[in-house]
């Protein structure tokens, strides 16, 4: 059993007004066995929300979907696509060209030192939302890295030139929506919530050949709909538990990508 709340559109003229009152919607016990789609979704709230939860989630969703039920995304692989270590099964021509992951601080530090030349990026392996990201720099370098050990492995990798990254959303690995971020003055990270600033944008030839090259592994693992943010002309990240964006994509580009997406799961649920 679990908790939903029930949805409607008869007191509020548009999606965005109902899903930002959502919390005002009365609860309701649902079988989940009962339920035709399962999206999950990994809240962003740093701190507040045990990473155990999440797991059990991922688990409580892999036996619903023996049961029948679809669930967005696959709960099998989801943790391996939540981590960077996903880049394992990507193409090495559109990922930075220097990176490496590690636990250890000796190896972390002299590949900062002597591969990067301190012109670098040190993240949490497992962070998301620009959580633990972190320009190098030589004097914090010690420090900054082991702090970020206490969390796990740290993934270290080249600066990529950039103004701004897209984000852009793909549905069983087709593009449905796309914007650029830019981060304020001064700052490095793009993400929204950050302060960084949306803008509509055009999808490049590369950014073409970086979904072609991810529809695959994307098909392949069940990673139905997902972010993928792409900084410069690589892959910077893939969002599969947290892929926001479609009300933004939807208002700058007038995509329709949440119509798209329902859509898609309702032709999939009368094929079952």
């Amino acid at each position: 059993m679990g908790y939903g709340s029930l949805l409607s559109h008869s007191n509020f003229p548009t999606r965005e007004e109902m899903t930002r009152n959502i919390k005002f919607f009365p609860k309701k016990k649902l079988e989940l066995k009962s339920l035709d789609v399962l999206f999950l979704r990994h809240k962003f709230s740093v701190g507040k929300i045990l990473e155990s939860f999440h797991l059990q989630a991922r688990e409580f969703a892999f036996h619903l979907q023996d049961l029948g039920v679809l669930v967005i995304n696959n709960p099998i692989y989801l943790p391996y696509f939540s981590s960077k270590l996903s880049y394992l099964k990507i193409d090495p021509n559109i990922l930075p060209s220097k990176q490496f992951v590690s636990s250890n601080f000796e190896d972390l530090y002299l590949f900062c030192k002597e591969n990067l030349n301190y012109n670098g990026v040190i993240k949490s392996l497992y962070g998301y939302g620009g959580e633990d990201v972190f320009l190098i720099e030589k004097k914090n370098l010690k420090n900054t890295l082991r702090a970020l050990l206490k969390k796990g492995p740290v993934l270290a990798q080249d600066y990529i030139q950039n103004e701004g990254d897209k984000r852009i959303l793909l549905l069983n690995g087709e593009p449905i929506g796309w914007y650029k971020r830019l981060a304020p003055v001064g700052e490095t990270l793009h993400n929204i919530h950050l302060g960084g600033r949306p803008f509509a944008c055009d999808l490049s030839e590369n950014d073409r050949k970086i979904i072609k090259l991810l529809r695959p592994i994307l098909v392949k693992y069940g990673m139905v709909f997902v972010g993928i943010d792409i900084l410069g002309n690589v892959l910077s990240e893939i969002n599969s538990e947290v892929p926001g964006g479609t009300v933004r994509v939807d208002k700058l580009g007038g995509f329709q990508s949440r119509e798209r997406i329902i859509q898609y799961l309702e032709k999939k649920v009368i094929k079952k």
